[in-house]
């Protein structure tokens, strides 16, 4: 792996010229692991295998360490910008120029926004990967919401082919800006943790049983339904929650309202853990010993957590709205994320009814074999081949 950094553009190394050049917007690359950064670096680490491509990946700023830790046989092009505002203008005017001097064949913008000023020289595929700003804004910042309502429009005019992670997605899209669903292409993300050796020091640190807590995973953000869960949980019997503890995984988002000050005022201290943003081989082993995922998200353009959780052969309890029903198939129960009583009943019903549950553990690690990485960077391959064999 090569390392550039380029602030203001400078030479490098020309790649080798028989294979097709890929250009990647990977800002997202810079970022703490989340949903579409692991979409981004899964993806880049797969396409690595196909001979007849050579990776350049963008970035204006430092790239996170563990998201491109095992990328090998691309080089990555990393600015030095560290103010927000300052990345934006790095994307609208040193990419453009830097995706011409390298000569790049096909360009991928993988998170929805493309950079104004790129070449209508180049192909161009645009990953959306939700519609939030559209159909959840309640539940975003405001800065971020207005940039995805003004650029997201702007990258779907530029874009020679659109990808999105779901038919859900692809719907929305359709319905949105009139594009028929069947130029938008499937290629969804997948699971790999199930192949990651787990790190079981996160169960004795929080003095976990196995298959006697319930757990979600995800950012800790509107979206993503926290407190409608804390209060369902809060309605099941001392009893119960003594039994089946909530654990709760993930970066911190932003929430306005810290968890750890809702779950004291619902009496939940003694019930409820909080682990913060958890490794590869913490959260494998987490998801491991689960009794079940419980993802009431409010909305998701797929939902990876799903994928993850039935990898290890565990059901999920998730919502019965966008791609949710989509990605969880047959092993899971759907509820009503919009009121806490629907989420109460429905962890009841897996903790009480085991014959559902062994159902619905049984399907698991079938349902999420449906995903596969390779197959969806094949997919990708495909398309960005079809561009140049136009």
């Amino acid at each position: 792996m090569k390392i550039v950094f380029a602030y203001f553009p400078f030479s490098i190394k020309i790649l080798n010229m028989s294979k097709i050049k890929f250009g990647i917007e990977a800002k997202i690359l810079s970022d703490a692991p989340a949903g579409i950064g692991r979409y981004v670096a899964e993806l880049c680490r797969n396409l690595t295998d196909d001979p007849d491509l050579s990776l350049v990946i963008y970035s204006p700023s430092a790239f996170n360490t563990e998201l491109i830790d095992k990328l090998d046989n691309v080089k990555l092009v990393a600015g030095s910008v560290k103010n927000p505002v300052g990345k934006q203008l790095w994307l609208e005017f040193v990419l453009p120029f830097l995706l011409k001097r390298d000569e790049i064949d096909v360009f991928w913008a993988p998170a929805h926004r493309m950079p104004y000023f790129v070449s209508s020289k180049i192909p161009k595929i645009l990953t959306v990967h939700d519609l939030c700003w559209k159909i959840a804004p309640e539940t975003m910042k405001k800065t971020t919401r207005l940039l995805d309502s003004y650029k997201m429009p702007v990258a779907l005019r530029k874009a020679d082919i659109i990808t999105a992670p779901s038919n859900s997605t692809a719907e929305d899209i359709a319905r949105t800006f009139g594009i028929s669903k069947k130029d938008v292409d499937i290629i969804p993300p997948a699971s790999g943790l199930q192949n990651v050796d787990t790190d079981d020091s996160i169960i004795s640190k929080y003095g976990l049983e196995r298959k006697k807590y319930i757990v979600f995973v995800g950012t800790l953000e509107p979206r993503k339904n926290l407190k409608r869960l804390l209060k369902a949980y809060s309605l099941l019997e001392d009893s119960v929650k003594n039994d089946y503890k909530l654990v709760i995984a993930g970066a911190g988002g932003w929430c306005g309202v810290k968890l750890s000050d809702i779950v004291s005022q619902l009496n939940l201290d003694k019930n409820v853990i909080i682990t913060g943003q958890l490794g590869d081989g913490m959260l494998a082993s987490i998801y491991a010993n689960a009794y079940f995922l419980v993802f009431p998200s409010l909305y998701e353009g797929f939902g990876i957590p799903i994928v993850e959780a039935m990898s290890f052969g565990v059901p999920v309890l998730t919502s019965e709205v966008s791609s949710m029903p989509e990605v969880a198939g047959d092993s899971a129960i759907f509820v009503d994320p919009f009121d806490e009583y629907p989420i109460y009943k429905g962890i009841l019903e897996l903790i009480e009814n085991k014959m559902l549950y062994e159902k619905l553990a049984a399907g698991a690690v079938e349902s999420a074999s449906v995903f596969s990485w390779q197959k969806s960077a094949n997919k990708l391959a495909h398309l960005i081949k079809k561009m140049i064999n136009k």
